[in-house]
């Protein structure tokens, strides 16, 4: 009797990987990536503005990779979020731009020429108040506040937090990206230009777009899917980069709360994080613990950016 013959073990192995590679493939890029974080940087090769629409889907990049296929990053114009969809699976887009959510609070943001959370734009008292948190990574050589994103993990059921990435900072520090990463956090992306420059006159719009667009690309190589809320470097703007920003389909996204200030109701509080600001840290430490401790009833809620945009929409409507 022939004895059976048997596939060497070394064909086995490479089967193994190839099964695993395509699993990893379908979860991670075959579908719609929506998460902050993924697991795998693109190798960008190629990045483009756009603006069109697929339906809700406001499409405003084009990305080609070397290895992982072809994107289109798009906001959702109903709800702001945004994700990356492989081109193959978008057919017949328009330049239509349909009346939504976001193009109110474009044509908001273009009429005015300012940023968002400055108290320009209206809310209405309440109680309990309800405070956007956000912090800035900047450039910077330090080692950044653990504490900051130690102390939001210990009560993250109670917050949502939206970080402003510097490209500077992404590029400098990624064993503090990966950290970030593994804490879990409700964290929305947002972008705070490449080399955070102080925008007075030395800098052209045709440079603070590309400030603006390196950053994307940054965050995307270093898998964070970026956001489409933009915060000026030191908060300070001028008019042609407001106009800029409608250019990119980016809301701006100012402060007008710190620690040790009275905050206001939809105030959007900034504690910056990269570790030039440590003070700062510990009070916002001291601030979480005596508000989250059983026996008291803080007189705050910290709510998502995407909740401040939604009372934003309502309370307009409600004076128009």
């Amino acid at each position: 009797m022939e004895e059976e013959k048997k596939l060497p073990r070394n064909v086995f192995v490479l089967a193994l990987i190839a099964f695993l590679f395509l699993f990893i493939y379908s979860v991670f890029f075959a579908l719609p990536l929506t998460n902050t974080f993924f697991p795998e940087g693109l190798e960008i090769t190629s990045y483009k503005i756009l603006n069109d629409y697929y339906g809700r889907l406001l499409i405003t990049r084009e990305i080609k990779t070397k290895e992982n296929g072809d994107w289109y990053y798009y906001i959702d114009v109903d709800t702001l979020h945004s994700g990356l969809i492989e081109t193959s699976r978008i057919k017949n887009k328009t330049n239509i731009r349909p009346k939504s959510p976001l193009s109110e609070i474009l044509a908001f943001q273009k009429e005015r020429l300012t940023p968002y959370g400055n108290f320009s734009e209206k809310h209405s008292a309440a109680s309990p108040k309800n405070i956007v948190l956000t912090s800035d990574l900047c450039p910077t050589s330090k080692e950044y506040d653990r504490l900051f994103y130690e102390s939001i993990a210990e009560h993250q059921t109670n917050i949502s937090l939206l970080v402003f990435f510097s490209g500077r900072w992404i590029a400098r520090h990624p064993q503090y990206l990966k950290e970030i990463k593994e804490k879990g956090l409700a964290l929305v992306a947002g972008n705070h230009t490449d080399h955070h420059i102080i925008l007075t006159n030395r800098i052209t719009k045709e440079d603070f777009i590309s400030e603006i667009t390196n950053t994307e690309k940054i965050m995307l190589e270093n898998g964070i899917l970026p956001s489409c809320f933009f915060r000026f470097p030191a908060l300070v703007y001028k008019k042609e980069y407001m106009e800029a920003l409608d250019q990119l389909n980016l809301i701006a996204v100012n402060a007008n709360a710190w620690m040790g200030t009275k905050a206001k109701n939809w105030s959007v509080l900034l504690v910056h994080s990269n570790g030039c600001a440590s003070s700062e840290v510990r009070v916002f430490k001291k601030f979480l613990d005596r508000a989250f401790e059983e026996k008291n009833q803080p007189d705050f809620v910290f709510q998502d950016i995407f909740a401040y945009f939604q009372n934003f929409l309502k309370e307009s409507s409600s004076t128009n």
